[in-house]
């Protein structure tokens, strides 16, 4: 249940900036009749590279205490 939760946790603003972004670009495009596909497929690419960086610490931090979390209930198994 967990493993879920934190997925959805670390792959959310991603995929919502992505969306957001997509959104905006199809807006602007409709707008101004340009159908350049690239230029929205570079901006979420940028955009997404921006927010992993930017949370690269905080899922690192998260997944490290998880995992020790994990690795000392073992002995309650066995």
């Amino acid at each position: 249940r967990e493993a879920i939760f934190y997925t959805l946790l670390f792959s959310g603003p991603p995929m919502l900036i992505a969306m957001v972004i997509g959104l905006a670009i199809a807006l602007i495009g409709a707008v101004t009749q340009v159908q350049e596909q690239t230029l929205g497929a570079v901006a979420k690419m940028f955009a997404v590279f921006i927010i992993v960086a930017g949370m690269a610490n905080w899922m690192l931090k998260v997944t490290v205490a998880w995992t020790l979390k994990l690795f000392s209930l073992i002995p309650l198994y066995f």
